[in-house]
C-alpha cells in the first residue's frame, strides 16, 4: 500500500489524485501522512539496523540463538526515537511484522541497504540510520545499537571509498 497526503493533515484533491493514478500499486490518500511515514522509516530502520549489524539476510539471524533477541531489542531502541519525535508510540503491528519476518528460518529477505552492502554500492546509511541517531542525541536518548549500526555503516563506506580510490 502507498499512502499519499499533506503535511497538514489535509486530503486534498491532488492527494487523491495521486492515489487513483497510483491504484495498481494501491495508493490511498489519508489525513495522518506524518504517521505513515514514521511508520515505513521505523519498519526500515528496524530491518537495515538488523542486518548491517549482522550482515546477515533474514533467515540466518532467526536461526541464531540471539537473533529473537536482537531483533527486540533494535526494535525498542527504534521505537522510542520515533516515539520522541512523533509524540506517539511507534506502530505495534511494524514491530510485529518485523519480528516475523526475522521468525522465519528459511527467509532470504534482506532490505536494500544490506543488497547495496553486499553488492559493494554506496547506501543510504547517513540519511536513515544516521538521521535517527542525531535525533536521539538531541533528545538524550542513548541508542548504542543505532550507534553501532551508524558507525558500522560509516566503517563500510569509508572502507568501499578506499578500495575504489586504489585500483
Amino acid at each position: 500500500m502507498s499512502y499519499h497526503g499533506e503535511l497538514d493533515g489535509k486530503v486534498t484533491p491532488r492527494c487523491i489524485s495521486i492515489a487513483q493514478d497510483l491504484r495498481l500499486i494501491d495508493g490511498k490518500a489519508v489525513p495522518d501522512i506524518g504517521v505513515q511515514m514514521w511508520g515505513k522509516l521505523f519498519g526500515y530502520a528496524c530491518n537495515a539496523t538488523v542486518t548491517t549489524l549482522t550482515r546477515s539476510r533474514a533467515g540466518v539471524i532467526a536461526r541464531s540463538t540471539a537473533g529473537a533477541d536482537f531483533v527486540s531489542s533494535v526494535i525498542g531502541e527504534v521505537a522510542s526515537v520515533v516515539a520522541a519525535e512523533t509524540g506517539t508510540p511507534a506502530p505495534p503491528e511494524v514491530g510485529n511484522i518485523i519480528r516475523g519476518m526475522f521468525a522465519q528460518p528459511n527467509s532470504t529477505y534482506g532490505p536494500s541497504i544490506l543488497v547495496d552492502m553486499e553488492e559493494g554500492r554506496t547506501t543510504e546509511g547517513e540519511h536513515t540510520i544516521g538521521d535517527l541517531v542525531d535525533r536521539a542525541t538531541r533528545r538524550s536518548i542513548p541508542v548504542p545499537i543505532l550507534t553501532a549500526a551508524r558507525c558500522n555503516l560509516q566503517a563500510y563506506e569509508i572502507n568501499r571509498a578506499a578500495s575504489a580510490q586504489s585500483q
